[in-house]
């Protein structure tokens, strides 16, 4: 996800129209209950780059998370909940933040993976070494990426992680007895902590105060 400060300069026309568009904006949401911002933000993008690099990225796994969920109605809540979780979490930790793109959902989908991931490493045999440090890698990148660059939300591809982790756990298909045993332990735990993420979280964004737009300011 990419977010552009709220602010005059060359960049408050594109902002401008960004929050026309419905992009993910905290004062809007909270206090207009323009809600569906936390989800149609992810069809806006920042730039022709911005847009590439979220369709190259999903081209890269999605179609393996595709395959091993349990069913397409499953991968769509993948989906839609690891946006929808995303731009919560931004729109409380960065409220003054006009947010748009894909990332969250991205992110989703790679806490899926890793979940795919770690109940398949038996079946890499000699490769697995090389898978974990490939994963690993991505991660290391994909964290520096986000960090070393004020224009990247965090907090946007954090929360699609955190939600992508538990679906993970519960949606991916248990096609052998291995598998089905390494998830079913830690079943309940996911849906409860899923449910508190979510509930908890929306909450916070709807009772969070915002100050700096006391003045009309937002």
């Amino acid at each position: 996800m990419t977010v552009l400060g709220n602010s005059a300069g060359d960049y408050e026309k594109w902002v401008c129209t960004l929050k026309a568009f419905q992009a993910k904006f905290t004062y809007s949401i909270t206090e207009k209950y323009e809600v569906w911002r936390l989800l149609t933000a992810v069809f806006l993008h920042n730039s022709f780059l911005h847009l590439f690099w979220n369709m190259f990225s999903l081209s890269t796994f999605a179609y393996t998370v595709e395959k091993y969920v349990d069913s397409p109605k499953n991968y769509l809540w993948i989906l839609v909940l690891g946006s929808y979780e995303g731009n919560v979490l931004s729109a409380i930790l960065r409220p003054y933040t006009v947010g748009v793109g894909a990332s969250g959902t991205i992110f989703a989908l790679l806490g899926v993976l890793l979940i795919w991931f770690w109940v398949n490493y038996h079946r890499f045999g000699d490769n697995r070494q090389i898978f974990l440090v490939f994963i690993i890698v991505i991660g290391v990148f994909s964290i520096l990426n986000v960090f070393l660059s004020r224009s990247i939300d965090a907090w946007g591809h954090l929360g699609g992680f955190i939600t992508g982790v538990p679906l993970g756990v519960l949606m991916l298909k248990p096609s052998e007895m291995h598998i089905e045993t390494k998830l079913s332990p830690w079943r309940n735990l996911a849906r409860l902590f899923l449910l508190i993420l979510l509930v908890g979280t929306t909450v916070i964004l709807f009772i969070k105060p915002l100050p700096d737009c006391d003045g009309g300011a937002c």
